[in-house]
């Protein structure tokens, strides 16, 4: 037998290999990986550029094709730029909170978790919160989802990671208004009538000449 497998070890060895593989291959085909759920929690801002001082609200949305009741997340958003004013529950798919929406203005970050007691678990779009945000400065202010997660409807808790998006706010300076108050080209004592008189009307918001958010005595000095 020793005699025989010397002398056929090369036969052996070549053979073993192909079939080793076809093995391999066999028992792979029957391992059939399951498509991951396509879950989403995305941001939806209300607009996309403003001014210092402004005010912008961003929805958090949920969006799965396979039933989840768990819901957890962690946003930032840039401290200096931007601070949180208000977080609204009004509508949210989410209704038992385990830990209910909060905001650190001096972190930058926001977060919170609940579960959704629906039969069969939630499927389809949803919103969870909305968040409103008080500019401060010029700048770039990126918002985006730090980490989520979802747990399925399963009887499991199986959790999953959901894909997630950043959005881009633009603070730009804001334009400083002209103190020719009648574009005659020059600006005098007529220009500052007419500031005087512009305190009484609709348009008294044209009078913030140094772009301050504020209408006081600092503005009369463009006339002097």
């Amino acid at each position: 037998m020793r005699r025989l497998i010397k002398k056929h070890k090369k036969k052996i060895v070549i053979c073993t290999s192909p079939i080793l593989f076809l093995i391999l291959m066999s028992y792979t085909s029957f391992i059939e990986p399951k498509d991951a759920p396509k879950t989403d929690i995305s941001l939806t801002q209300s607009a996309e550029k403003g001014y210092a001082g402004d005010v912008f609200s961003v929805d958090v949305d949920i969006n799965t094709d396979t039933p989840i009741n768990v819901i957890e997340a962690a946003i930032t958003f840039p401290r200096d730029l931007v601070s949180v004013s208000l977080i609204s529950k009004a509508d949210s798919l989410i209704n038992i909170w385990v830990m209910e929406p909060v905001f650190l203005n001096d972190i930058g970050t926001i977060n919170f978790s609940g579960g959704i007691l629906q039969q069969g678990g939630f499927v389809k779009n949803g919103k969870a919160i909305t968040v409103v945000f008080k500019t401060k400065k010029e700048g770039e202010v990126k918002i985006q989802v730090d980490k989520a997660s979802f747990a399925l409807a399963d009887g499991l808790g199986t959790l999953v990671t959901p894909q997630s998006n950043e959005i881009i706010y633009t603070i730009e300076e804001k334009p400083v208004q002209s103190p020719d108050m009648n574009d005659s080209g020059t600006v005098n004592l007529v220009d500052a009538g007419l500031w005087v008189a512009n305190l009484f009307t609709p348009e008294k918001e044209r009078n913030d000449l140094n772009g301050d958010g504020a209408i006081n005595l600092r503005d009369m000095y463009f006339f002097w």
